[in-house]
């Protein structure tokens, strides 16, 4: 049973809910406003501090939270909208900025003018869904109204909220309490609360007087399966009643991630205080045990929010051990590959046949160029792209220490998009960029100083990466398709089958221009 004033109290509401006619309310898209530029910087100050407290008060209540504030008698200018992380919003999008006609929010002008809190039952805007709602006064510094919290709850939660335990919705009144006061200014920094997370509420003695069914089972998951009601935190082996010290030291809101008995725990500690009145404090002693602080001390008592993280923590261990995993792998491929390279460059220095020693030094440098990706993927962190100019700068600069003949001096100029690839057309790509710089060195660099220049173009799902020598030109009856050379061969063949494009190698006022045009991917799949 409920004391005397509190039954009076809801029977009060209960009847003002049946007397307030359900309305249509009509919004006007809001324009630039000078409302809160009218009220004097501590009053602007509060109405801050409310706005940064009303997501964590709107989740806990499971309510649309909105502050309204008049302008000129006859608009209400919203001046901040609260959702709820906890359940659906009732509202399809954010109310901030909206102006509403002043009689079409009745319990924001009963409170305007009576200066005290309203209840009453209207229909939500676009859905019709009957809320009951409740009005909260929000006083400036000099004691004078200057805004309205609006709370705005479901029929069917408020239903459910009559039938949660006494001690949990006195919390929630000391939290709006504390919250239009500006006392809830500093739990920004606190994580929304969901549905998956538990509640406890503990007395100015850290005893236990309130867990929700959600705190139960984290708490039974850390081994404690009797009702933990009455029971002192100092008994529990966690940090609960560490943590709740520390905050009633600070005065401050904490949230910390713990590990206890193999769990993985995010806890927020918010401490109360609220101006109760003495009756209420009377009946939670003599029905619930309640322990109120001695004189000269200010928090009443503090909730915590426990929310179980283990199996996101697990999968974020597995994901690190598999990418450890996957870079040691790309590690000793990467070895192996250069191990492979090195033999070939050493067989290229032992070839008596100038033919053979090119043909050895280009399969070398064909594989460091598979290498390059290998290392690439090495540092990636778990990620699975790669940027292409980086790609194109590794590749060269193995071609140059290798291929470029001595006395000649050759450079790569890299310009236009970062595109980035996955791994394995990363791989294709780098082994055509390989041949194709390969061949632009034994084919097309006649001078002592000579720039190349490879471009990469990004058309979306479609990208184009062009070799440019400009001091070359092919023959007027070359014929791409007729060509015997290994390494357009190889070019073409890995071009179509793996990046899905194509290969064009022509004359124009730049030089000779080789055109390599590729789908992108994600994954296995061609982006669009």
């Amino acid at each position: 049973m409920l004391g005397g004033k509190e039954c009076a109290a809801e029977k009060g509401i209960l009847r003002m809910v049946e007397r307030v006619p359900v309305t249509e309310q009509v919004t006007i898209k809001s324009t630039e406003t000078d409302v809160l530029l009218r009220l004097p910087q501590e009053d602007r100050a509060i109405l801050e501090a409310v706005r940064t407290g009303l997501p964590l008060v709107a989740d806990l209540h499971r309510s649309d939270m909105l502050i309204y504030l008049l302008d000129g008698g006859k608009d209400a200018y919203v001046y901040a909208h609260a959702r709820p992380h906890s359940m659906a919003s009732l509202y399809p999008e954010e109310q901030t900025g909206r102006r509403v006609a002043l009689d079409q929010v009745p319990v924001v002008r009963r409170v305007w003018y009576r200066s005290k809190p309203s209840g009453g039952q209207r229909q939500v805007l676009r859905q019709g869904a009957p809320v009951v709602e409740h009005g909260v006064p929000i006083f400036g510094k000099e004691g004078q109204l200057i805004a309205v919290l609006v709370v705005e709850t479901n029929m069917m939660e408020a239903h459910r909220l009559k039938l949660r335990a006494r001690s949990f919705r006195y919390m929630l009144r000391w939290l709006l309490n504390m919250l239009v006061s500006g006392r809830l200014a500093r739990v920004q920094h606190i994580s929304p609360f969901g549905e998956v997370d538990g509640l406890l509420l503990v007395d100015s003695d850290r005893i236990i007087r309130y867990i929700s069914g959600r705190g139960r089972g984290v708490y039974r998951r850390l081994g404690y399966l009797g009702d933990l009601v009455g029971h002192p935190l100092r008994h529990l082996d966690t940090d609960d009643n560490r943590l709740v010290i520390q905050a009633f030291t600070v005065g401050t809101p904490l949230e910390v991630e713990v590990e206890e008995h193999g769990r993985y725990l995010i806890k927020s500690v918010i401490p109360l205080h609220a101006d109760i009145p003495v009756w209420q404090r009377i009946w939670l002693s003599l029905t619930e045990g309640w322990h109120w602080p001695p004189y000269g001390r200010i928090w009443q008592g503090a909730l915590i929010i426990v929310r179980d993280v283990t199996e996101e923590r697990q999968r974020e261990e597995e994901l690190h051990t598999k990418s450890m995993l996957l870079r040691e792998v790309h590690h000793r491929v990467k070895n192996n590959l250069q191990t492979i390279a090195s033999l070939l460059s050493m067989q290229a220095r032992r070839a008596r046949d100038n033919e053979a020693q090119q043909q050895l030094l280009m399969a070398a440098s064909r594989v460091r160029a598979v290498a390059e990706i290998h290392e690439f993927l090495q540092y990636q962190e778990g990620q699975s792209m790669v940027s292409l100019r980086d790609l194109a700068q590794q590749v060269w600069n193995q071609v140059a220490r290798a291929i470029v003949p001595t006395g000649k001096r050759v450079k790569l100029r890299i310009e236009g998009s970062n595109v980035r690839l996955v791994g394995q057309q990363a791989t294709a790509m780098a082994l055509v960029i390989n041949e194709l710089v390969l061949n632009a060195v034994q084919h097309g660099v006649q001078d002592e100083t000579t720039e190349l220049l490879l471009r990469i173009v990004d058309f979306g799902p479609i990208g184009r990466v062009e070799v440019i020598n400009p001091g070359d030109r092919l023959p007027l009856d070359f014929d791409i398709q007729r060509t015997s050379g290994l390494g357009l061969k190889i070019v073409q063949t890995l071009v179509r089958n793996e990046l899905g494009g194509e290969l064009k190698l022509h004359n124009d006022e730049r030089g000779v221009v080789a055109e390599v045009t590729f789908q992108k991917r994600i994954g296995n799949r061609v982006r669009t």
